[in-house]
């Protein structure tokens, strides 16, 4: 409750000099259900399973990125 993210040169033009951009401020105002019916408890089961999945693949895809580079190099480990 109250989490506030600054985002730098996001926000809105300066009165200054319309050129440039001030910080966007976000504030977070999360408010958690008391209870969930069973639709939606498998909405959100469906949902972190598709998170964890992506998650999973963009961490492998990364892997591979990383060894690619490192075997550009010639950093291989023998």
């Amino acid at each position: 409750p109250g989490y506030k993210k600054r985002i730098p040169g996001q926000g809105m033009p300066l009165m200054t000099n319309p050129d440039k951009f001030g910080d966007l401020i976000i504030e977070f105002d999360v408010e958690y259900p008391t209870a969930l019916n069973s639709d939606q408890k498998t909405y959100i089961k469906e949902a972190l399973i598709h998170s964890l999945v992506k998650s999973k693949q963009q961490q492998q895809s990364g892997n591979r990125q990383q060894r690619k580079k490192s075997t550009e190099k010639g950093d291989e480990w023998d």
